[in-house]
């Protein structure tokens, strides 16, 4: 921190490994931190959810104490995802541990009682909130963005003095067209994981259980990131064809606070798994959404351990994947230095050199390693040569392996395709962009685009 351009930075607070904190400036003599420690820690306050804090400029650097604690969470029921300050208030971005939607507090710096912003009629249960311009520290308003997968949003000021939202920007694609909805599903071990649901107004219609929908289900779940609903506009092809986009908020993400994802990540690797899985058959069995054939699994990144791990134990349920910069291999990343994250990791998948339960987790689960001879989906692979967090060769590697394991799997022993074969289940196509990096810059929108006439083909060709 530094008080002015002519003093020396002032420290903070030495560093203290599992601690985590983020810090803005309130007036000239006081400063805001959120902070967390990984293990509860009775001595500072922490606990593993982010908790506020406030300390004098002339109390720095801190000792064990993060100063005066001003979040009011113990019920366990939100937890604190980012903060705004302002001179007379602070704004929270919080989120529901129980089924991950937003809200945003506003807690009064002089009085220290808390108000929840009123959210405008008409947002659906699947909208982000996040913070917008608010860079003039003594407004008594805050501005704020709201948009959803299927909606670019819009921002709202909210009157800390009135109590009143207005309307500072409106789209332009009417959402009223989408229904989002978001519903528990029931994991194999029994915990409830939400699941967000996409598709036109008409699917709600009752009639419908007779019209199953091709559906994609996207998945994640690691590093405690929360799956990713901003505005998309690479569904809303999908969306118009008829399509449910859901979302699978399995443990490992961080939908639903530190703890959802503790029990997703490491040894519990496979419960993200099972989640996932879950939430495959809640659309095809209790939800009545969709049938296998025309199930896509879908997922980018580290989302590819969990979709790929799901197809490798249950191909039956999906009728096509996508898997792009996927990771795929986490044996091989995880033993060798042949990935730049690779020593970073640990946290996440277990050092498997060491541990010998973290090696076995990974065995039982490593998409790469468990490919066997059995009938897979259609499968879309894609990388890119110049991806440095997941190599090309992820995707390369899992093609080779997958129809290697496809090889003689529709015909007979004596030459014939079998009743109800077809070559599309050995249609494993690999796609490798030469520039564009993991997040695939420059590239996305070509790639997006295959990505669509990939999941529509095959839901064509498959109820053909």
């Amino acid at each position: 921190l530094v008080a002015n351009v002519d003093s020396s930075p002032i420290l903070v607070r030495p560093r203290q490994e599992g601690v985590l904190y983020h810090l803005d400036v309130g007036d000239e003599d006081n400063v805001f931190l959120l902070a967390h420690a990984a293990e509860p820690d009775h001595e500072s306050g922490l606990s593993e959810e982010m908790a506020l804090f406030e300390a004098d400029v002339s109390s720095l650097p801190l000792g064990s104490s993060f100063g005066t604690r001003l979040s009011k969470n113990e019920d366990g029921e939100t937890v604190i995802a980012d903060m705004d300050v302002f001179r007379t208030f602070v704004a929270l971005y919080e989120r529901s541990t129980v089924d991950g939607r937003h809200q945003i507090r506003i807690r009064k710096r002089q009085k220290g009682d808390d108000t929840l912003v009123p959210l405008p009629l008409g947002i659906g249960e699947c909208a982000v909130l996040s913070s917008s311009g608010n860079m003039h520290f003594g407004s008594t308003c805050l501005q704020f963005h709201v948009e959803s997968p299927c909606s670019p949003g819009r921002t709202y000021s909210y009157d800390t003095v009135c109590g009143t939202v207005n309307t500072l920007g409106a789209n332009r694609e009417p959402v009223q067209l989408y229904t989002e909805k978001r519903v528990f599903v029931t994991s194999k071990d029994g915990s409830q994981v939400p699941m967000s649901m996409i598709y036109a107004k008409a699917a709600d219609d009752e009639s419908r259980r007779d019209n199953l929908r091709p559906t994609v289900l996207i998945g994640y779940g690691s590093y405690g990131e929360a799956v990713v609903q901003g505005f998309d506009p690479t569904i809303i092809p999908l969306l118009r064809r008829g399509f449910v986009v859901a979302y699978a908020h399995t443990r490992g993400g961080g939908e639903l606070g530190r703890a959802w994802y503790r029990a997703g990540r490491l040894y519990g690797k496979e419960r993200a798994i099972e989640d996932y899985i879950a939430c495959a058959e809640a659309l095809i069995e209790k939800l009545d959404m969709t049938e296998p054939r025309l199930l896509t699994g879908k997922a980018f990144s580290a989302g590819g351990v969990i979709v790929a791990s799901a197809v490798n134990q249950r191909p039956d349920l999906f009728g096509s994947v996508v898997l792009t910069n996927a990771f795929l291999d986490v044996t091989t990343a995880m033993t060798t230095n042949a990935d730049k994250l690779t020593e970073h990791e640990c946290s996440e998948w277990g050092n498997v050199l060491r541990d010998n339960e973290a090696a076995a987790a990974v065995s039982s689960y490593c998409p790469m390693t468990n490919v066997s001879p059995q009938d897979y989906p259609p499968i879309l692979l894609v990388g890119a040569m110049d991806d440095t967090n997941v190599p090309y060769w992820h995707p390369l590697t899992f093609c080779v392996k997958i129809r290697k394991a496809l090889e003689g799997r529709n015909v007979e022993k004596d030459g014939n395709q079998k009743e109800g074969g077809s070559d599309r289940r050995q249609r494993v196509l690999l796609y490798v962009e030469a520039s564009g990096g993991h997040q695939l810059h420059g590239t996305k929108l070509g790639v997006a685009s295959m990505e669509a006439a990939f999941v529509i083909d095959m839901s064509q060709d498959i109820a053909d």
